[in-house]
């Protein structure tokens, strides 16, 4: 055995560190919860330079993927980390990486796969990968997160596969656990040995070459794009005589590993002195009825068991830390006294009578001489807990020899809601009663400041329940809960304050009213007393951005902060209609609504009339959804695309967006011996629309409202009778920028002033510079901005002079470009 040191960390902590020692070449990732932790966590350490990876953060999960592909193939050790939508948003990938036989490691914090959206830890999204061609293990524990980092790369290695290491979010991700680790980091590399690509000086010279050879023991060397002696094209194209032979190598690549893995297992217990194995099993040797789960349950499941055991039942739990290559033959020696299994999944493979795994243990035991029965429950969705009551409770069901083969286990009955008639949401209520548990997840308005008895609380499609607490297959006729607060009419939306018209003559938007004093007058389309933190620039900006919409709109908001904090099911802090899909696909999703709302018009089956449809986006929105938002804007639906840049991930905990200052802090762009923070410029997201030629583009700021408000009635105006329009608001973040939240709006307003954030508008190509602080006497240096962030404020110091300068250059350059074109006709 090799030396060891004890840690008490989480799963992500330790997958973090495992990485660390195992010093990967790259890490592509994007910022998901609950798997976030692992990249912050190498963030700090690479800060401190206890690591050389490359730590590249893509605009979302299809690049980082991509980014560990070419990685991967350029001869690289490469490590992900990812979640839920995030693994469904790279999933196409998957196979590409299995195909090709690129080696790799993803760590997935597992995490319920939205809509509605959750970030609680299920199992709804590794079982998409099972058809990927990726080997899956899976971890119970933080230790074994530890181990398995280790194992599955030299796994992947081996028979040159990727490989997913799963775990449970929030769960195995967040708790942490007494653990041993190397303390020799040199251990791990003599453990995982070198990775030889054909590239690699060792076995092949740059150019001359006429043989990769081999490596030790005979191991063909990895390909690499990187070998200019031997060059290969990797991922070619393939028509039907090749491809059925590449999915059989990829079939017997894993059952290699199948092979492989026990040698592996021994391996490692030698090395660390802890078993590892396909399958964990606890007092199942002489038990009659076994409960089948996965991850962290087990170990509560243990518990449970071991009162059974008191009461004189024979009862036993089993679990499996290997997904892929599926155990079935280890399975069958587990569980071939039993006489009945209660297979309970975290996730449900729906119409099919039983989780994923559900359905392989019944296939996998049906060759047994006397299958025993196995009764399939889907429990702890959406992260609910398991105790050690709910697996007593699973083991009375697996013991009642009338137990249904299949069902719900948790799902919670409520009480009728009271009838009403109103359009504008229903609850579908059964003859006993309707469950409190969410199932489509759309919220009708409410004030979020009220209490109980007057706050909004009806849903869309409650599923019908049982006084039992399961679900009844009827439907009954639609039951409302009460309506507190009236929406807000088109008539009460339109007072005349901020009008807008086209102006022939000048080409442009010739806009009256738009005072702020005026505009209080306009009713909130989003009611106070929202969940955000002290300070929020978001509702602040949505809100000035509503007084200068007038007449009926429609909102959609991306993932991030500003739907999360408005919108905890079942209130609603919206007074309109509301539509909410995640980060990627905000721009896409709202251009769909527009287009059947003009087709429905257009067939008769909808009113005559405007709406202004607006996407809300931020918290690194234009990241991952730029693709969707230029896509829109090229395409020209008649749309809003509304940005709070409150500067980073701030939903996720703070990591680095795209649009986060150069040398800010964040969660992955630390402060240390080899970083000052953010290593690149931000994004110039209106440059970036401006150049899709949309009719109008603009930024604004709570400093200075009425220019706010006048381009928000711009804005509306163009979209309604011209196309795409674009509108950048700079949001405070009190919380991550670390600074005061009574002091946002004068710190938004040297941002301005020092022309990091200039106010201007591209009307039809033409831009205006709405707001010169030279030509005020109000132009500041960006050091006097950076200076009131506790994120920024590190580079005031000498060291970091650098820096700063750097900067301030960039932001001359800019403005110069900026006031350029302002002064040009033609720009």
């Amino acid at each position: 055995m090799e030396k060891q040191k004890i840690m008490y960390d989480s799963g992500n902590e330790l997958a973090a560190y495992a990485a660390r020692q195992i010093n990967y070449h790259v890490m592509g990732y994007y910022p998901i919860t609950p798997s976030t932790q692992i990249a912050e966590n190498l963030d700090v350490m690479g800060a401190e330079g206890l690591h050389d990876i490359a730590l590249i953060a893509a605009e979302g999960e299809h690049s980082a993927a991509g980014i560990c592909y070419g990685a991967s193939a350029a001869g690289g050790r490469v490590f992900n980390a990812t979640s839920a939508n995030g693994l469904l948003y790279a999933l196409e990938q998957f196979p590409v990486q299995s195909g090709t036989r690129m080696p790799m490691v993803m760590n997935v914090a597992c995490r319920t796969v939205s809509g509605p959206l959750c970030i609680k830890g299920d199992h709804s999204d590794v079982m998409y990968l099972l058809n990927t061609g990726w080997i899956i293990l899976f971890a119970d524990e933080p230790q074994k997160v530890y181990d398995f980092n280790l194992l599955g790369l030299k796994l992947a290695e081996a028979v040159r596969l990727p490989v997913a290491v799963a775990f449970d979010g929030f769960f195995t991700s967040h708790q942490k656990r007494k653990c041993l680790v190397f303390e020799d980091d040199d251990t791990v590399t003599r453990y995982i040995g070198e990775k030889l690509s054909c590239d690699n000086p060792k076995i092949s010279a740059f150019a001359g070459s006429g043989s990769c050879g081999t490596g030790a023991g005979g191991q063909l060397p990895y390909a690499s794009v990187l070998d200019l002696a031997h060059p290969v094209s990797i991922g070619s194209y393939m028509n039907e005589p090749d491809v059925i032979n590449n999915r059989y190598q990829l079939h017997l690549a894993m059952e290699t590993a199948r092979q492989k893995l026990p040698e592996l297992f021994a391996e490692y217990a030698s090395l660390s002195g802890r078993e590892l194995s396909f399958c964990g099993a606890y007092r199942h040797e002489d038990a009659e009825v076994l409960l089948f789960v996965l991850g962290s349950s087990y170990h509560t499941a243990m518990e449970a068991v071991d009162r059974l055991r008191k009461d004189g039942i024979a009862a036993g739990v089993i679990t499996l830390y290997v997904l892929r290559p599926f155990p079935a033959k280890e399975l069958r020696v587990l569980c071939h006294n039993a006489s009945t299994i209660l297979a309970a999944d975290r996730q449900d493979s729906y119409g099919a009578g039983g989780g994923n795994m559900s359905l392989e243990l019944k296939a996998a035991l049906s060759s047994l001489p006397h299958p025993p029965r196995i009764l399939s429950r889907i429990y702890g969705l959406g992260g609910k807990d398991f105790f050690v009551e709910d697996a007593l409770a699973l083991f009375k069901e697996a013991l009642s020899p009338d137990a249904p083969a299949f069902d719900y286990y948790g799902v919670t009955a409520g009480t009728d809601a009271p009838n009403a008639a109103d359009s504008a949401g229903t609850s579908f209520s059964g003859t006993d009663a309707v469950t409190a548990a969410s199932h489509l997840a759309a919220s009708i308005n409410e004030d979020m400041t009220s209490s109980a008895s007057g706050r909004a609380d009806r849903t869309i499609a409650d599923q019908a329940s049982g006084t039992s607490g399961k679900a009844d297959q009827s439907m009954a006729a639609p039951a409302m809960q009460p309506q507190y607060f009236k929406p807000v009419t088109k008539e009460e939306s339109s007072p005349g304050l901020t009008t807008c018209t086209f102006d022939p003559a000048t080409g442009k938007m010739k806009v009256s009213g738009g005072s702020v004093k005026d505009t209080t007058a306009m009713p909130m389309r989003v009611a106070p007393g929202h969940g955000a933190c002290p300070g929020c620039g978001i509702p602040i900006n949505v809100n000035l951005l509503l007084k200068g919409i007038e007449g009926n709109v429609v909102l959609l908001f991306q993932t991030g902060c500003g739907m999360v904090v408005t919108t905890g099911y079942p209130k609603t802090a919206f007074r309109v209609p509301f539509l909410h899909n995640l980060f990627q696909n905000g721009a896409a999703t709202l251009s769909g609504v527009v287009e059947a709302f003009h087709q429905r018009q257009k067939r008769g089956e909808y009113p005559d009339g405007e709406i202004t449809f607006v996407m809300v986006s931020g918290d690194g929105g234009m990241d991952i959804g730029m693709g969707s938002a230029l896509g829109t804007a090229l395409r020209g639906h008649k749309l809003i695309i509304f940005e709070y840049d409150n500067g980073g991930y701030m939903n996720t905990g703070y990591q680095l967006s795209y649009s986060t200052p150069l040398g800010a802090k964040s969660s992955t762009s630390h402060v240390g011996k080899t970083q000052y923070g953010k290593s690149f410029f931000h994004k110039d997201t209106p440059e970036l629309m401006a150049a899709t030629h949309i009719p109008y583009v603009a930024t604004v700021a709570e400093s200075n409202p009425a220019d706010f408000i006048r381009k928000a009635a711009k804005a509306a105006a163009y979209s309604r009778e011209f196309g795409t329009a674009y509108i950048k608001a700079l949001s405070a973040c009190p919380l991550n920028w670390n600074d005061k939240p009574n002091l946002e709006r004068s710190v938004i307003a040297a941002a301005v002033d020092c022309c990091y954030f200039p106010l201007y508008e591209i009307e039809r190509g033409i831009t205006a510079l709405n707001y010169d602080p030279a030509s005020s006497n109000k132009k500041i240096p960006v050091a006097e901005w950076l200076g009131m962030m506790g994120r920024t404020r590190h580079l005031l110091k000498e060291e970091y002079r650098s820096v700063t300068e750097e900067i301030q250059k960039e932001i001359d350059r800019r403005y110069a470009r900026l006031k350029a074109r302002a002064e040009h006709p033609l720009l």
